[in-house]
């Protein structure tokens, strides 16, 4: 083998060598620093999301949600919302069980925290696709992009569109084209049409 030969077969082994090191680091959780930063940004993503949460009335879309999840159930079912139905039956589970009054603030809550939620969520899903430092960019970018904020605070189901989204591509990259687990979360995606 001559020198070049010798000089490039260490090269190739090199970035071999770095590719499984990158490989297995994006993979690993987040730890130290970039698992405090996660943090940081995850509560300035809560504050930013939860901050006046019910101070200001419900504008007419979110007057639908009150009505469609005080209907009737028969009559909810008969509704045009029957064919998108995730959103108005988990608030309407929410609000027999779970939330102590239909006010502004504790109808938007479930809906912001799918918002708080989805901050991290992009982090961890995409930190093996991009890295540890991009992904807790974007995290930091989603936790403070001003439309992200708008529909958290919104008592529709605009927000949980970008939730179950991030869950399907964290399910689909943890799981190397499970079958089963495709069918679940395109079914979940397919309810929320």
């Amino acid at each position: 083998m001559t020198t070049t030969e010798t000089e490039t077969v260490g090269v190739a082994r090199a970035h071999a060598d770095s590719a499984v090191a990158a490989g297995s680091a994006a993979r690993q959780p987040f730890v130290g620093r970039s698992l405090l930063g996660l943090i940081l940004i995850s509560l300035l993503g809560a504050a930013l999301r939860l901050f006046h949460l019910g101070d200001w009335s419900f504008w007419i879309d979110e007057a639908h949600t009150w009505r469609d999840i005080t209907l009737p159930f028969d009559s909810f079912l008969k509704s045009e919302r029957a064919w998108y139905p995730m959103s108005f039956l988990a608030l309407r589970a929410l609000a027999d069980s779970v939330l102590p009054s239909l006010s502004e603030f504790w109808m938007r809550l479930p809906f912001a925290l799918c918002g708080v939620i989805s901050v991290p969520l992009l982090a961890i899903v995409g930190k093996p696709l991009i890295g540890r430092r991009a992904a807790l960019l974007a995290a930091l970018f989603l936790a403070i992009n001003p439309w992200h904020i708008y529909f958290s605070q919104n008592a529709r189901g605009y927000v949980m569109v970008a939730f179950f989204a991030l869950l399907a591509a964290g399910d689909r990259k943890s799981t190397r084209l499970n079958s089963s687990h495709l069918v679940i979360s395109y079914a979940v995606f397919c309810l929320k049409k």
